[in-house]
């Protein structure tokens, strides 16, 4: 359904139809007054990763609702009106426009150097509210490394052999030069990690809307995935930045300014560095399809070659530096861990069922959104949504279908890559979608997610210091 109209002398206007409002707000009303009542109404689990329920309504209303409980509602509600003041200023005010647009007049700069120094001062926050939180995973590793590194072992593991490898030979160097422990050399991958998803971020939101270069951006930023770039430690940040990077090279493709060979890369190099990204695998098969449609075959065939090329040259080199084939295939918790890889595959159950529920809460807050947005036709059929939505529904399945070793809680940071492509397809369809009252409903959806993201961000923080 289109939401645009063209008045009588054909200029493009916003519809003037209430009812796109009205289903966004009637959503609102009910997101809102959810995490209200899970945060402040419901006894919050002594541990989250705990399925040991003392009120049935702790089944449905857990972390990805009840974000806002570390906080007290009034101070939430002068946060909530503290941001969206803020958000409202820089959009509503012509003096704040007017300095800005005086600023870079005064002092002319490339537009790569704007989004470097917000990069910048993005990334030294990311450090100075870095995640304190040590899950069950990377307490083996903490226990591992010292021991590899003094008996000279290499440190690899299938399912991410390049994180694995790379975080461990980053902790050797850190550790010996400058007495960094592994909770450093994790942080800092992380953050790095981070500044690389910002930087990305900021370059495709500007090619998305010139006129409005950030709005894509803050759709994205208030993500829960953004805590694998606040010095999460465990191997999924590289991961993270990566899978953003498939789908930003996938876009200036289908807009036709790369070749297929960048995003096709891109993806196997992901894949070496976590197998979990195995769910945009049929994303590049509509890559594919795109490519035959233009009749040209070569990128096709290349592509292909340089897939399973450097995932055997992967295989071999860790091999050459003394990996064991049957150790690294017996250890992958991908493959089965010597066992069956059905193993991997949930079997229903209606607790575990609202915990992934709520997990895409937590990931990416705004989620419930796409509802309303697919009803009100808010999502073209194009290439580039058709390659999102292929992305989105790899991403759900995968959460929906892989077992957690750890409890859901706990592995967070391992469905958060498969969410971002659903995070870009409402931010990118949300953004170019028309309908009066577009910028109040932003107002209210937005500033919240930001409350509800970066108060968990913050409170893993402290509360593990």
């Amino acid at each position: 359904m289109t939401q645009k109209a063209k008045n009588k002398n054909g200029v493009v206007t916003k519809s003037t139809k209430p009812y796109v409002a009205i289903i966004f707000i009637v959503f609102i009303i009910i997101w809102v007054s959810t995490v209200i009542y899970s945060s402040y109404f419901v006894p919050v689990l002594d541990d989250e990763n705990s399925e040991t329920f003392t009120s049935p309504n702790q089944i449905y209303f857990r972390y990805g609702f009840n974000q806002l409980h570390t906080i007290n509602l009034f101070s939430i509600a002068g946060i909530f009106m503290l941001i969206f003041c803020l958000v409202l200023f820089i959009s509503k005010t012509q003096v704040f426009r007017q300095f800005i647009g005086n600023y870079f007049k005064n002092y002319p700069s490339p537009k790569w150097t704007r989004k470097l120094l917000i990069t910048l001062v993005c990334t030294l926050l990311l450090w100075i509210f870095r995640s304190n939180f040590e899950n069950t995973d990377f307490l083996l590793f903490k226990g591992w490394f010292p021991d590899h590194m003094a008996f000279g072992y290499l440190h690899v593991r299938f399912d991410e052999m390049w994180e694995s490898y790379i975080h461990f030979e980053l902790y050797k160097v850190f550790h010996r030069s400058f007495g960094l422990s592994i909770n450093n050399t994790y942080q800092l991958m992380s953050v790095i990690s981070g500044s690389l998803f910002i930087y990305f971020a900021l370059v495709l939101s500007s090619a998305l809307n010139a006129e409005k270069p950030y709005e894509f951006v803050s759709m994205i930023f208030c993500g829960g995935f953004m805590q694998l770039f606040f010095g999460d430690m465990e191997h999924y940040s590289i991961a993270g930045m990566l899978t953003f990077l498939y789908l930003f090279s996938s876009y200036y493709y289908l807009k036709e300014k790369i070749s297929l060979l960048v995003p096709s890369f891109v993806l196997i190099l992901a894949m070496t560095f976590h197998l979990e990204v195995v769910f945009l695998i049929p994303s590049l098969i509509f890559l594919f399809i795109v490519q035959l449609n233009k009749r040209e075959y070569l990128p096709i065939i290349i592509s292909i070659l340089l897939f399973t090329g450097f995932m055997s040259w992967t295989i071999l080199y860790f091999l050459s530096k003394g990996a064991s084939l049957q150790r690294l295939i017996g250890t992958s918790w991908g493959l089965g861990r010597g066992g069956s890889i059905l193993a991997n595959i949930v079997k229903f159950d209606k607790n575990y069922f609202w915990g992934q529920i709520n997990l895409l809460g937590l990931i990416y807050p705004p989620i419930w959104f796409l509802i309303p947005l697919v009803v009100t036709g808010g999502i073209r059929n194009n290439n580039l949504n058709i390659f999102l939505v292929i992305s989105s529904i790899g991403g759900i399945i995968f959460l929906f279908f892989w077992k957690s070793r750890i409890g859901l809680y706990m592995d967070w940071n391992l469905f958060s890559p498969p969410l971002i492509s659903a995070a870009m397809l409402f931010a990118i369809n949300f953004a170019r979608q028309e309908f009066i009252f577009k910028k109040q409903v932003l107002l209210l959806i937005f500033p919240f997610s930001y409350l509800m993201t970066y108060s968990w961000i913050i409170y893993n923080h402290f509360n593990f210091m």
